[in-house]
Formats: C-alpha cells, structure tokens, sequence
C-alpha cells in the first residue's frame, strides 16, 4: 500500500531534491501533484508498452520507465490483462504492475582485489611467558585514515613485534550506507570527499589490515566491528534481510559477513562477530577492550563508575587516562583504569560530522606480565611524527 508522503520527504529519502522530482515526472508526462514514494522507499507504475525483443527483463522494466538500473532493483511485478470487443478476434491489453526500489551503486559489494597478493604464513606460536605486549588501537574509519600515522604505525609494528594487536571497533567508515545525509560530489560544497562506496571502505580496510599482518607476522590481530563498520550489517538487515546470512553452497561463512568480504581467515585475523555495543575483549583477566559508546566529556570517569575492573574504549576519537582507586575493608585498596585509546582517521574535517573536532591521533600500548599486573600508556601522533612512550621517535 502506498502512502504520500510529501515531496519534500520523498525527495529525502531518495536523496533527490524536491524540483529534480518534479521535473523527473513532469518529463514523463507524470501527475506532479502527488507522490508515488511507499513507505520504505518504492516506487510503483505500470507499463501497457509492448515488450523489448528479450521480453521484460528487470532491466528493460526500469528503463522503459526512465529509471537507472543500475540506481533502482524491481521488487515486486504483477500482470494485469484485459480483453474486449469480438470475442472471435478480441483486442488484449497487458499492463504490467512494477515495483522497485532505489539502490545505491555502493551495494554492488565485490571481494578487495589482490594486487601482489602472496599468501600468508600463518602466525607462530605466541610466547607464554614474560611480558607481553598488546597495542589498542581504532577508528581508522578507512578509507579516511591519516595516511602519514598508518607509514609510521607500521614502522612500529616492524620494529615492536608485539603480541596482540587490538583494533577496538570502526576500521571501516561506510558513509555511504549511512542513515545520515550524504551529498553528492557536485553538490553546494563542490568536491565532496565524503561519499566513498562500500567496496572503496572494503579495499582500504584490506589494505591496512595487510600491512598490519606484514609489518607484524606472529602477531594475534583481533578486530571488533564498532558503529561505523556494523552499519553494512543493519544496511543488509533493514533492506535486504533475506540476504544477511547467504551462504554459498558447501561453505559455512555468510558470503557478505566481514569475515569474507575483508578476507580476515587469509589475514589471520580474528573477528568477535557481537554487536558493537556488546562486545568486549580480554588483554588479560583485568584489562577489557570495548569499542564504547560514551562521546561525553569525560568517558573515562563514565566507564569507572558503569563497570568493574579496568577498560579501554575507542569511539570518542580522543586519548585520556583515568584512574581510580576504591578501598575495601577485608580486600583492601583497588587501583582500576579507564582509558580512551585516540583515533586513527584524519582529523582535519571531522569525517563531516564535528567541526574542528577535538580528537587525538594515536593508540594505547600495554605492557602486562602473567600475574595480570599492566601499564597503560599512550602513542602520540602529531603531524608528521609518531611518539612512543618509552622515548623512540618515528618521523615521517
């Protein structure tokens, strides 16, 4: 059932502006005056032409009506037909009934290419002893990460070796699939960097976690969606939920899951497959790793009086250190920690959501020993150079 909803909502949610609806119909000798948009986005119209040679392919019924194929997706048809007159030689009409759907060409998703591609070792065995080290870092938001920290984080990798490699949520941005507005390259603000597809986010999200696993072959690479990257799950569930777990023949990986579309099992890296508000990690049994959903001013006096023991989030694009210390009467005093682990995306700009954004570049390092003792302490990107607590330097 259709329902009219104005033209001014129509053009929004097909990301049209009002006078480009107009003149689409007024072209087409349709009535300007209502609004054919159904509740999640269709259009419907009937076609009483005679068919292209090859029939009415869903090709030929979106184009027969002006629409691009390669924008829109027939969801539904329905065949009327009519006959009147001599009822030896009666005169027929058949008129087909279409709906379709827009699409954008960001969802025609294909595997990242592979140029160079040698497989991978997997990773040895990790040492049990000593102390270890785990670098947290996220929000690369690729393909806007800064392009300068991801050179200089590598070079680190190459020379840390270290043990676990933690990218706590949003390496992939998908702006494109977004619920927020996204204008197109020629609109008012002219070039426009912000509409990459979803197959530009899964090659850059590929090509980081590849350096990663070069820069450091034995290391454990864990990843967790965060809000960003999940948004092409919500976008299969809402739209296309039939699809969100399709599975080819004699295989047990969802063909549009992460797992495959990024090529993780290639990679050795492993994906905790939870929503991104529920999941977390271990560094050891008094650290976690969550990708958060505090933007306040100060998450880490929100994490410590919300949850037990110590955390570190992403999310808030900012780094801070937080610590506090509770006193028990039988176990005596506890020292916990909340920390923001920074970002790793380009700051300038604000991936068009936050003006001149108070965000930090950088990532978390922990060193922790088998007792779970930790310390926590940041890396600091600044334009062109790359800080490391413990006094290296790595300049661009």
């Amino acid at each position: 059932m259709l329902r009219d909803l104005g033209p001014g909502e129509t053009a929004r949610r097909l990301n049209r502006t009002p006078r480009t609806l107009r003149r689409y119909r007024q072209e087409r000798g349709l009535n300007t005056e209502g609004d054919y948009l159904a509740n999640d986005g269709e259009v419907s119209f009937e076609i009483d032409k005679s068919p292209p040679v090859g029939g009415w392919t869903p090709e030929a019924l979106l184009e027969a009506h002006g629409l691009d194929p390669a924008e829109w997706w027939v969801a539904n048809v329905r065949v009327v037909g009519n006959q009147w007159g001599d009822p030896e030689a009666p005169s027929e009409q058949v008129k087909l009934a279409v709906t379709a759907k827009p699409i954008r060409a960001s969802a025609r998703i294909k595997l990242p290419e592979l140029a160079g591609w040698k497989p991978l070792p997997k990773p040895k065995a990790r040492k049990t002893a000593g102390v270890k080290t785990a670098v947290v870092c996220g929000d690369q938001h690729a393909p806007h990460h800064d392009k300068t920290l991801h050179a200089l984080f590598c070079r680190y990798l190459a020379d840390e070796q270290p043990d676990l490699i933690e990218i706590n949520g949003d390496l992939l941005d998908f702006a494109d699939i977004s619920r927020h507005r996204q204008m197109p390259k020629s609109g008012p603000s002219g070039e426009y960097q912000y509409t990459n597809t979803v197959n530009e986010c899964l090659q850059a999200g590929f090509n980081i976690l590849y350096d990663y696993r070069k820069a450091a072959p034995n290391a454990q690479i864990r990843m967790q969606f965060g809000n960003h990257t999940q948004r092409l799950y919500f976008a299969l569930v809402d739209n296309l939920k039939g699809l969100y777990d399709i599975t080819a023949a004699e295989d047990d990986v969802p063909a549009l899951s992460l797992r495959r579309l990024l090529r993780l099992d290639e990679l050795h890296v492993e994906l905790v497959e939870k929503d991104w508000e529920q999941a977390k990690t271990r560094v050891n049994r008094r650290l976690t790793v969550l990708h958060g959903h505090s933007t306040s001013k100060n998450p880490g006096q929100k994490m410590l009086n919300d949850l037990t023991g110590s955390t570190l989030q992403g999310h808030s694009h900012r780094i801070s250190l937080n610590y506090r210390t509770s006193h028990d009467l039988d176990d005596g005093a506890e020292t916990r920690l909340a920390g923001e682990c920074g970002c790793m995306c380009e700051i300038e700009g604000g991936l068009d959501y936050a003006r001149d954004p108070d965000w930090q570049s950088g990532f978390m390092i922990v060193k922790h020993w088998s007792d779970d003792d930790f310390t926590v302490a940041p890396a600091i990107y600044l334009p062109g150079r790359l800080l490391i607590p413990d006094g290296r330097r790595y300049d661009a």
